[in-house]
């Protein structure tokens, strides 16, 4: 059996990658380190070397760019040859005669489209993976209407991120589909620690990153209850990385630090590089992930969580979705209610006062990433799912 993950939501090898594709990164290894060949094909249009290997996976990319054409018209005809291309790259693996599994990492009904072809042209088995809501970007209810209704019935399978996502599969797919949940799934070789082992600041500060919201995110909950904490501990900051999700959210937060007069205490880092982001975390007191209680929460997982765990920092995280399945409260990182700031400002006090034993719940909750959310045990599990496909 040969796997190729497939999909515009991935920007591998490129080392600097969205959430998305150090999932692949971990699926990609997870299969190859326990003796399962895969190929990641990026179709996305990311200006790279169009073949070779990263971190032990083999990896195609049908643009064949290295740089940005400056003609218009000769970059949008390189993008339809790179369907051409990726018939090809079929083709060529068609002739070795291994069964071939087609796992699908896109939310563009056209891609998705033309993945269905390609598998059914070449008698693949079709899977496709959710992390979160499909149609989360969908600009139309009929667009919706289309991943419900179609493109989730040409599926043989779904790889779910959450029980959510799993239950929403099954309401839409057809009867013979199987699924699977595998949850968050630790990087390879611990990359984020590879870059730095010791602590580079003596600066104390509360980390959130990933994408700055409030209504899914919760970051106006975290910036209350940081004005509450900061009154007992002064030395204490709040960094915040990552990208605003618009620029009135943005405005919005700075009024509300202005508001609360904490503006010496937020630091803003913005999107990192992956290595600026490993240290940013290494050099944490405290990580948070505020989530308010959504569709869109409930659904997905966030994948920041096993970055801070695998980190052996003490997390506190609103218990949204299938959070308290896998984490228990007090015992490998700290839960709290979410969308209750008082709640979380508490909750950031008796960690803060009881440090040591916050240092020792991040332990079990570095051996909870390795035990329960390694790359490697769930890739055992995914190729015995693959097999029965």
């Amino acid at each position: 059996m040969q796997v190729i993950i497939f999909g515009d939501l991935i920007t591998f090898p490129l080392y600097d990658a969205p959430a998305s594709t150090n999932r692949v990164i971990s699926y990609a290894r997870g299969l190859i380190d326990n003796g399962q060949k895969c190929y990641v094909l990026t179709f996305s249009n990311i200006y790279h070397k169009p073949i070779g290997k990263y971190e032990k996976i083999p990896f195609y990319i049908p643009l064949k760019q290295q740089k940005r054409n400056r003609n218009f018209l000769i970059r949008n005809v390189k993008k339809l040859i790179k369907y051409y291309n990726t018939f090809c790259f079929f083709w060529k693996l068609k002739k070795t005669k291994k069964k071939m599994v087609l796992l699908v990492y896109s939310r563009t009904p056209i891609v998705i489209l033309y993945a269905f072809l390609i598998s059914k042209i070449f008698k693949t088995k079709f899977i496709y993976e959710l992390n979160e809501l499909p149609f989360k970007d969908a600009k139309s209810h009929f667009e919706k209407w289309v991943f419900q209704h179609i493109l989730f019935k040409t599926f043989d399978g779904f790889i779910c991120i959450s029980s959510y996502l799993e239950n929403y599969s099954r309401k839409f797919s057809k009867k013979l589909a199987k699924t699977i949940i595998i949850p968050i799934l630790t990087l390879p070789e611990k990359q984020l620690i590879s870059v730095q082992s010791t602590r580079e600041t003596s600066v104390k500060y509360i980390l959130y990153s990933g994408t700055l919201s409030f209504h899914r995110d919760g970051i106006d909950d975290l910036i209350e209850a940081f004005s509450v904490v900061s009154r007992q501990f002064p030395d204490l900051y709040l960094v915040l990385g990552g990208k605003w999700v618009d620029d009135l959210t943005q405005r919005g937060a700075i009024q509300l630090i202005e508001n609360l007069n904490i503006v010496s205490k937020v630091v803003f880092k913005g999107l990192q590089s992956f290595e600026d982001y490993s240290k940013t975390v290494q050099n944490a007191t405290l990580c948070c992930i505020p989530r308010k209680k959504t569709e869109e929460t409930i659904a997905a997982f966030p994948t920041k969580l096993v970055d801070y765990l695998q980190e052996s920092k003490p997390v506190i995280i609103t218990s949204v979705g299938d959070i308290s399945l896998y984490c228990t409260d007090g015992l490998n990182l700290f839960l709290v209610e979410p969308e209750d700031s008082n709640c979380l400002a508490q909750k950031m006090i008796e960690v803060l006062r009881n440090y040591k034993m916050a240092e020792v719940v991040a332990v079990n909750g570095n051996k909870l990433a390795d035990d329960v959310f390694s790359y490697r045990e769930n890739g055992i599990l995914l190729i015995k799912f693959l097999v029965k496909i």
